[in-house]
């Protein structure tokens, strides 16, 4: 009697063992580790300045050439929008709200009063770019152009003149 509750004790438990869901891992999983490797930083060698080496090299700014007694009447264009930003003729960068204008022959930085002869209105400008177009007479920036009331009739007469 006691072989029999034994092995029925022992087929208890491999029955219950075998109907377990679980599944055990046999070889457990090793984690995996990075390794963080610092990269050498390269040396840097500051080289003193010798004698024969400049450090600044100074430019002469252009002097500002004045013609006296230049008038004529003409028509006058104004830049458009797109040009803000571009260079010009002289090397300056067009500035929509700069007070320039581009005349065919008048010299770079040289200033000029220009008149509107419609209306009166006048503004001084530096020629700061070249007018390549024959038909007009100066080309004026967009703030110039619209102190004297040239945004929506660009081609009025003007007159202009240097002082």
């Amino acid at each position: 009697m006691k072989k029999d509750i034994i092995s029925l004790v022992l087929i208890a438990v491999s029955i219950t063992a075998c109907s377990s869901n679980e599944i055990k891992p046999t070889v457990k999983a090793k984690p995996v580790v990075k390794k963080i490797v610092k990269k050498a930083t390269p040396k840097v060698v500051v080289k003193k300045p010798t004698i024969k080496q400049q450090p600044f090299v100074v430019r002469n700014k252009p002097k500002k050439r004045v013609v006296r007694n230049y008038m004529a009447q003409g028509s006058a264009s104004r830049y458009r929008l797109i040009h803000n930003g571009m260079k010009t003729a002289s090397g300056e960068i067009y500035d929509l709200y700069g007070m320039t204008a581009a005349h065919a022959s008048l010299p770079f930085l040289s200033k000029v009063r220009v008149k509107n002869l419609r209306n009166g209105r006048s503004v001084v400008v530096t020629i700061t770019d070249r007018l390549y177009d024959n038909s007009k007479l100066i080309k004026l920036s967009y703030w110039a152009a619209r102190k004297l009331d040239l945004i929506k009739h660009p081609s009025r007469r003007v007159l202009v003149k240097t002082f």
